[in-house]
């Protein structure tokens, strides 16, 4: 367990509530912080996987097994310009207030 205080971040889809996830978050006491449905991804690490994907694929040919795919990972991430993670973070101002505009409904990027 991350430690107390820690929660879930999701948005309303049903397979995140029903079923045997939903009888494993409530067996485990997870907390859940509910997330509009419908939202641009407010999480800036969101953003961030398109970055890793994109830089992952490239490097695919190298990847043969788990250990090498965690140090591709590793190399990636840390290719990542900082300008980046500054860039998406600074967006969250625009996104939380078009949110609101729309009153928690859907948005345009």
């Amino acid at each position: 367990m991350y430690g107390h205080g820690v929660m879930l971040q999701e948005d309303r889809v049903s397979y995140h509530h029903g079923g045997f996830i939903g009888l494993v978050k409530k067996a485990a006491e997870i907390q859940v912080l509910e997330w509009p449905p419908q939202s641009p991804d407010l999480s800036p690490i969101e953003n961030i996987w398109h970055y890793m994907k994109i830089g992952i694929s490239a490097r695919r040919h190298r990847i043969k097994n788990v250990q090498q795919m965690a140090e591709v990972i590793r190399e990636v991430w840390e290719q990542i310009p900082v300008e980046v993670f500054v860039k998406m973070t600074d967006s969250m101002p625009k996104w939380l207030d078009l949110l609101r505009q729309s009153k928690g409904g859907p948005i345009k990027y």
